[in-house]
């Protein structure tokens, strides 16, 4: 007699949803506050050199921040870490927003770019556990319902814009939606007990024996994020100054980027299971080279 496997627990869908909304909650936060790069550009009369060196401080401390969240949620849980990085980085958000100086502008960026490497590693951490407790790919859909937040995120900059709302009124807006939808919706993420420091040293592995495997997923995976990192940083500036674009079309067309990618995403889940991970990968490397190459040639908007 054929067993018919259980479905998830209550703690997993309830875990699921409050995941959903923390992926939602970044991609909301994160597109409002990259749409208005070219504002905050102007604001303190950047250059393209300076805006280089911003953004490539913030993506160092990002990098710093998911390391250092690793150890806190091997301690407190990537859940309770996930809640904190959240809430700091809506207030980041609202900081930027604020009139000071360019060193006040690096103190807060970079302080985002923190906040975001936490949330990024710990909603993955999340993501992967309530993935296992429910025995299929489910990972392409918290991605979409980033998307889905880049997606609103994109329309509310695109509105502001064309309404000429000041930026510090936009980020509180912003701000005040992140940590209201935290504390509401993020409450029931899996709780993980502390993770004990023996325990990755007991499975007998050899130290270099995982490397090749981890290189051929991290080389794809720098070079997504490189060119996912440069759409939706350099976009608008590119829109803008590049091809004399307004403000509130080069953030539509940021929500454009996302709307397709949350297509994209929703059906991720069933491509993977049809085709597997790695035919998935392959194709679409294939297919994001030859849009590069397309939009690197665009004569206009």
């Amino acid at each position: 007699m054929t067993e018919v496997a259980a479905g998830p627990d209550l703690e997993a869908r309830r875990a699921r949803r409050s995941c959903f909304a923390a992926f939602g909650i970044q991609g909301f936060g994160f597109a409002s506050l990259i749409t208005r790069l070219p504002t905050i550009k102007d604001r303190f009369e950047l250059s393209d050199y300076q805006v280089l060196a911003v953004l490539g401080t913030v993506a160092v401390l990002s990098g710093l921040g998911s390391v250092l969240a690793g150890y806190a949620a091997a301690r407190w849980g990537s859940g309770a870490v996930l809640r904190l990085a959240l809430a700091g980085a809506s207030v980041c958000i609202a900081l930027i927003g604020v009139p000071h100086s360019l060193v006040g502008l690096l103190l807060t960026t970079c302080s985002y770019g923190l906040c975001v490497g936490a949330i990024d590693a710990t909603m993955n951490m999340q993501g992967v556990g309530i993935q296992d407790r429910y025995g299929r790919s489910i990972m392409v859909g918290f991605h979409g319902m980033w998307s889905l937040g880049a997606v609103v995120g994109g329309v509310f900059a695109t509105i502001t814009l064309e309404v000429d709302w000041p930026l510090l009124p936009t980020l509180l807006v912003v701000s005040g939606v992140g940590l209201l939808l935290n504390g509401l919706l993020c409450r029931d993420l899996l709780v993980h007990d502390p993770i004990d420091g023996t325990t990755a040293a007991s499975g007998g592995v050899l130290p270099g024996t995982l490397w090749r495997p981890v290189l051929l997923l991290a080389i794809p995976t720098f070079v997504m994020w490189f060119l996912d990192s440069a759409t939706s940083a350099w976009g608008g500036i590119y829109l803008t100054d590049g091809l004399l674009a307004s403000e509130s079309a080069a953030a539509l067309a940021f929500t454009g980027y996302q709307a397709v990618l949350l297509l994209t995403r929703l059906v991720g889940d069933a491509v993977v299971r049809r085709f597997g991970a790695v035919a998935t990968a392959r194709a679409s490397g294939v297919v994001a080279f030859v849009a590069v190459a397309l939009v690197a040639a665009a004569p206009s908007v």
